[in-house]
């Protein structure tokens, strides 16, 4: 079994979501796919909640989500089950919409929110692969953090993951990344690249035999090629040497996945979603 997570620039439009597509069914293996919220929804849900609940934008936002998906919905899937689909986005658009209106501002209010990202993206990507036995993996019962709402609990949601995957089978199980459940079980979540995280829990629960982070560049670089035109990819670094650069600016991968990973040294490959066949970094 491997793990596959894929970035918002990789689930951000039906050309890409194509590519995902296509890149998931060409194992033959079982594969655990984590996915982001839709490229810039992040963003958009953290500008939502800024508003007030009663201006006009809060609906136009609302209204533009709901387009954006029932335009994808539309593109990708067939037909036989969009009805169902739009259902299902459509509810998870209206608890949006409720919570945005009534939750309480507290210091979950900004957690619930912005899973709406994620939540929305894996409903639309289980749905993508026809005749495959895909599932949506409940993630929130799964990944658990400490009572500080951000760091890990370890050995609670490495148990549940093993508990859950030990007990269902599937071709694809399709996991929301970057969301988790804190103690008191208020929706929280691993903070900005947590679905990197997501991956590697897994990863590691399960000792996979590999993980891939599908995102929009050939892995790493010798710099920052929108900053220097001699930038060179980089084929191959150890973990230390990887976790030493994403700590210092390289936003590849999420530091913390490479930290939870880098004792266990499960290969780990960055690729390329829009150029598959390319080159990548891999990471031992």
């Amino acid at each position: 079994m491997i793990v596959l997570k894929f970035g918002g620039t990789s689930v951000g439009t039906s050309s890409a979501l194509e590519q995902v597509k296509n890149i998931v069914m060409a194992h033959q293996e079982p594969v655990i796919v984590v996915v982001s919220a839709l490229g810039g929804m992040t963003d958009q849900l953290v500008e939502l909640m800024q508003m007030d609940s009663r201006s006009s934008k809060v609906t136009e936002m609302l209204d533009a989500f709901g387009c954006r998906y029932a335009n994808l919905i539309s593109a990708m899937i067939d037909e036989s089950i969009q009805p169902q689909v739009r259902t299902d986005i459509n509810r998870l658009l209206r608890e949006l919409q409720k919570d945005i209106g009534n939750a309480p501002r507290d210091t979950y209010f900004q957690d619930k929110i912005i899973s709406y990202g994620e939540r929305l993206s894996s409903v639309f990507v289980s749905r993508l692969f026809g005749a495959k036995n895909a599932v949506l993996v409940p993630v929130l019962d799964l990944v658990s953090t400490l009572a500080d709402n951000r760091s890990l609990d370890r050995d609670i949601s490495f148990s549940r993951i093993n508990d859950y995957f030990r007990n269902n089978d599937a071709d694809i199980y399709i996991v929301p990344g970057f969301i988790a459940s804190a103690p008191d079980g208020h929706i929280t979540n691993l903070g900005r690249g947590g679905s990197d995280l997501t991956a590697a829990i897994i990863a590691r629960a399960l000792n996979v035999s590999k993980i891939e982070i599908w995102t929009d560049v050939d892995g790493y670089m010798t710099a920052d090629p929108r900053r220097d035109s001699n930038a060179a990819q980089i084929p191959q670094l150890t973990y230390d040497a990887a976790l030493d650069m994403s700590l210092n600016g390289a936003k590849v991968v999420y530091a913390p996945a490479l930290e939870i990973m880098k004792d266990v040294r499960i290969p780990l490959e960055v690729k390329n979603t829009f150029n598959p066949d390319g080159r990548f970094t891999s990471i031992r």
